[in-house]
């Protein structure tokens, strides 16, 4: 039993680090706040078809698991270019449409959740900014990423964080293009994660 405590303990101690580790120091207040993961995954998009450099799914699909694509389509990028830590990204700008992705999960109503993830924009084409929104429980905040100084191959990749407070003991969390012009070059996301405070 003793034994057990103690791997228990360990183990909520790496998750904090983690949290706290990915956060990049923004948390503030809320890394001293022990939080614990939910069923939540796929975040990074390592699960799945290999896409190569990249591929495109259509809305309905569910070739990425965890997630279902929820307007036009969007791209799984692989090796077009990578994504910090060698993760997998997601063009919500897809060949060609303006695109989201959402996943479904586990919440406890009442409890507050937070959203991290790298936020980025494909250089290769306009709009010069490009728009994203983010939503869960009723509420959402839109994010925007200039490409002034961006390519394809070179990204400034920015750790962006959200958070919403449940309602429902399931939650669908959706990223989805705000891009009004363009169409196949748009606003990029990579390790999401979520992580109830």
């Amino acid at each position: 039993m003793l034994k057990n405590m103690r791997w228990m303990t360990l183990t909520r101690a790496l998750a904090i680090v983690t949290v706290a580790a990915m956060s990049g120091g923004t948390l503030g207040a809320a890394a001293q706040t022990p939080m614990t993961a939910t069923q939540f995954h796929n975040g990074d998009f390592s699960e799945g078809p290999d896409p190569g450099a990249f591929a495109t799914f259509k809305k309905g699909s569910t070739e990425i698991p965890g997630w279902v694509v929820t307007k036009a389509t969007v791209d799984l990028i692989g090796t077009y270019w990578v994504a910090p830590g060698n993760a997998r990204s997601i063009d919500l700008d897809g060949t060609p449409g303006f695109g989201a992705i959402a996943q479904t999960f586990a919440t406890t109503p009442g409890k507050r959740y937070l959203v991290t993830f790298l936020f980025s924009g494909n250089g290769d084409q306009g709009p010069t900014v490009k728009l994203m929104r983010i939503s869960a429980a009723g509420r959402y905040a839109d994010f925007h990423f200039s490409i002034t100084h961006a390519s394809a191959q070179h990204h400034d990749w920015l750790r962006k964080s959200w958070s919403f407070v449940a309602t429902r003991p399931a939650t669908t969390l959706q990223f989805a293009s705000l891009d009004t012009t363009g169409g196949l070059c748009g606003p990029v996301v990579a390790r999401i994660s979520v992580t109830q405070k």
